[in-house]
């Protein structure tokens, strides 16, 4: 697409265009926090590190050299993906009402007031109790030290918490923005020598194409933050690239590319020469894989898609989940709930 001039852009285009600029220099900014070491020993302070050492040292010593899929740290990280999914954090769809605990049903949104806005609370959700009436606030957190306390919350809070834990272990980290609305982890392996998809609402590790073989979303723009880099990593989750480009509409993109380039670049500029150069050499592994996925036929395509990304979406109410038309394949979907829960009850052990 050829360059254009942004002043005769219409003034929707404008503003779609100021709208996703802003978001990616939120974005970009927000990961720098993870580095803040208060933050890191908060949740030093509540990642049980010798259970997860322990369980994956066990797993591993179970598995025949010869069978042995994932490095000790990769195993740990899939832990720590475990834990946090079935002992950690908890999932709100509705909260209970704070003083009877019984069901409510959500009245309207409201700004933080002054003991929410300081955590970054920009709004809260009200909820009407179906019994005593009473209003229960649900505040939207995304202080990530904060969100160690509450310890619950949907995608974003999610997230943004197991990301924090990831990268106090020693691991590299990017948080990846799915314009579609759904927010998740990548994880640098450096045995695999690859970025792994995480996502700790699912407890799903390295299964990029969940969301659109299973889930049935329609992707469009998917963007990754770290304290180094700022890239667009659309092709990891999609076999249907052309079709996605179709979707891609709200902002031109060469534009898209500009900003984002901008954005890597201010990052990019702080970091040492052998560091660029490493990054470099990441980045030109993971553009090897997007241009093999655009490459692909569509027999091929759907070849290469694993059992464990077709099936729907697991976090959140079914009644949620269906709204949103994220239920994917029942029968897999219930089948993958069941395994999951199996997960859990062996933790509980």
């Amino acid at each position: 697409m050829e360059s254009q001039n942004l002043e005769e852009k219409p003034d929707k285009t404008q503003e779609d265009m100021n709208k996703f600029q802003k978001r990616i220099e939120a974005y970009s900014a927000n990961i720098e926090e993870y580095e803040y070491a208060d933050w890191q020993e908060a949740a030093k302070a509540v990642i049980p590190i010798d259970k997860l050492v322990e369980r994956a040292n066990k797993t591993l010593a179970e598995v025949s050299n010869d069978s042995k899929s994932l490095s000790y740290k990769d195993e740990l990280l899939k832990q720590l993906l475990a834990w946090f999914k079935h002992e950690f954090y908890t999932w709100v769809n509705k909260p209970e009402c704070y003083i009877c605990k019984s069901p409510t049903e959500k009245t309207g949104e409201t700004p933080g007031d002054p003991t929410e806005a300081p955590f970054k609370c920009s709004r809260v959700e009200l909820y009407k109790c179906t019994v005593c009436s009473e209003t229960t606030r649900f505040p939207r957190y995304n202080n990530v030290k904060k969100l160690l306390e509450t310890r619950k919350g949907r995608c974003g809070e999610w997230a943004q918490c197991f990301t924090l834990c990831a990268r106090t272990l020693g691991y590299d980290v990017r948080i990846v923005y799915d314009w579609t609305d759904h927010v998740w982890t990548e994880v640098y392996s450096e045995s695999q020598q690859k970025w792994l998809h995480c996502d700790s609402c699912e407890n799903a590790m390295d299964t990029p194409l969940l969301y659109e073989a299973g889930w049935g979303k329609k992707l469009n723009y998917i963007i990754a933050f770290s304290l180094y880099e700022v890239f667009d990593v659309t092709q990891r989750y999609t076999k249907k690239y052309t079709e996605v480009q179709t979707r891609r509409n709200v902002v031109p993109e060469d534009w898209l590319a500009e900003v984002i380039a901008q954005a890597h670049s201010v990052k990019c500029s702080r970091l040492t020469p052998e560091l660029q150069t490493k990054l470099h050499q990441r980045r030109k592994v993971d553009e090897e894989e997007f241009r093999v996925n655009r490459e692909l036929d569509r027999e091929e395509e759907a070849r290469r898609i694993k059992e464990e990304e077709k099936i729907g979406r697991i976090s959140g109410s079914e009644e949620w989940r269906a709204e949103r038309g994220e239920l994917g394949d029942i029968e897999k979907t219930k089948a993958a709930e069941e395994k999951q829960e199996e997960i859990k009850k062996d933790l509980n052990k």
